[in-house]
């Protein structure tokens, strides 16, 4: 998926996507030529899940 799509996908912005890139949430994959980004869809539908409650 491009940075675009993801945004879209998640309902945020580009920058948004960069800085989940950033923060090491999404890894982005760059492609020959080095300007093209893409992201794997099963770790953008990662970010979707449920954080499990802690039990005390």
């Amino acid at each position: 998926m491009t940075q675009r799509e993801v945004a879209e996908y998640l309902r945020m912005t580009d920058r948004n996507v960069r800085n989940l890139i950033a923060a090491g949430k999404l890894t982005g994959y760059k492609l020959a030529g080095g300007r093209t980004v893409r992201l794997r869809r099963d770790q953008v539908e990662a970010l979707l899940e449920p954080i499990p409650a802690a039990t005390a």
